[in-house]
């Protein structure tokens, strides 16, 4: 476990994680979550940058889907993951050991993970994870891997809801992102995005950017 005290200090080094630090925590999580049954789909900033987005990030956001008690009881076990030593309630943050003989090549360090109880939607973690998730592949220095995200309706619906509560530059960066990777496929579940979040996206965009391209984001969101 790490104390309040500890928690300044990891995430001060944590900040410097790499997306080959990234991955080697997602991938032992992933491991953990797997071999005790518990759904679960990557989801933030880390998920985006699975599908290609370049955005700088420096943490994992996992949702899953069991309880505090169960999330406690099986990282208990894990020695290379250090939990928070007083309650937590709907998001824990571990920070887990990679890089050295674990994974050769990669510098050690502990990389923070935020593991987000499902059903937590103000933070975007949905209540059905395996109705709400898609496996990507990515590509690495040691070939292609696979990992379980959340699904683009899922990520517009946080993100657009995100932009709506805090007008937050990555946010809108994360948007633009995902309407210009998956044009089709989100103008497919349009009309099941927030017609408000939609609206101010659009009406923020429409500010600083050429006809052309507000009529292509207003066409992908049925504004």
């Amino acid at each position: 476990t790490y104390t309040h005290q500890q928690l300044q200090a990891l995430m001060n080094a944590a900040n410097f994680a790499s997306s080959s630090q990234l991955v080697a925590a997602a991938e032992l999580m992933s491991q953990v979550f797997q071999a005790n049954s518990i759904p679960y789909a990557f989801m933030g900033g880390f998920a985006l940058k699975l599908r290609g987005s370049t955005r700088d990030t420096h943490d994992v956001d996992v949702a899953v889907g069991c309880t505090m008690q169960r999330l406690i009881e099986v990282l208990s076990g894990q020695s290379r993951v250090r939990r928070p030593a007083g309650p937590t309630s709907g998001v824990m943050r571990v920070f887990v050991l990679v890089g050295g003989q674990m994974n050769p090549g990669i510098p050690e360090l502990w990389v923070a993970v935020d593991i987000i109880l499902r059903g937590t939607c103000s933070l975007g973690a949905p209540d059905h994870l395996q109705n709400s998730s898609e496996v990507v592949a990515f590509n690495t220095n040691t070939g292609q891997k696979q990992l379980p995200v959340i699904n683009i309706l899922n990520a517009m619906a946080s993100k657009l809801n995100a932009y709506y509560s805090r007008q937050a530059p990555n946010d809108y960066d994360d948007i633009l992102f995902l309407i210009g990777t998956y044009p089709q496929q989100i103008f497919a579940i349009r009309t099941q995005l927030n017609a408000t979040h939609r609206q101010y996206f659009v009406t923020s965009f429409s500010q600083h950017n050429a006809q052309n391209a507000i009529r292509r984001v207003k066409h992908v969101l049925g504004v």
